[in-house]
């Protein structure tokens, strides 16, 4: 634990996030290691509807983000065209790896800046555990936005749906919605 725990602390301060699946173990009380490291970036999962997965493990203290996790097609490892759908925080968890890679393309943020702007512009998700108990599920446009100190799409009509795109090129971005 502790040779873990040391790697973790090493990564996050040169900058490097640690993405952990929570587990699948139907917790309301724990998760799992290397997640369970408070240094640890854990993540939980989502369904399609943006509820929490039955599964997921939970910890109040130690999970810090939710993210799609429910029917993810990925590939089996079967053959180079060998696909199927998957449930489980380990299909959460590349959902915000992923996300944070894309924020290294362009920002020297640290690991608490970039975590900030997926924990402050994310929906917010109530647990299954206890019905006040909330964590964001990423959102990473809204968090892209927020870290680069771009304003939001403006809502013109007054309707509640909102769908934006964001390109960055040469630091110039652009922003459409309907």
């Amino acid at each position: 634990y502790n040779l873990t725990k040391n790697a973790i602390n090493n990564l996050r301060a040169v900058g490097i996030a640690t993405v952990c699946a929570s587990g699948n173990e139907y917790s309301c009380s724990g998760i799992v290691a290397p997640g369970c490291i408070s240094s640890a970036i854990a993540v939980g999962a989502t369904t399609k509807a943006d509820q929490e997965t039955s599964f997921s493990n939970w910890n109040h203290n130690l999970l810090e983000l939710f993210a799609p996790g429910e029917a993810i097609r990925s590939s089996t490892g079967s053959g180079n065209t060998s696909y199927d759908s998957w449930n489980g925080t380990s299909m959460a968890s590349p959902h915000v790896a992923g996300a944070w890679a894309l924020f290294k393309q362009f920002s020297n943020s640290g690991v608490s800046e970039v975590l900030n702007a997926f924990e402050d512009s994310g929906k917010m998700i109530t647990t299954r555990c206890s019905g006040s108990q909330k964590k964001p599920r990423i959102d990473v446009g809204m968090a892209i936005m927020k870290l680069l100190k771009i304003a939001p799409p403006l809502n013109l009509e007054g309707e509640t749906q909102k769908n934006y795109s964001l390109m960055q090129t040469e630091y110039i971005n652009i922003l459409t919605w309907e």
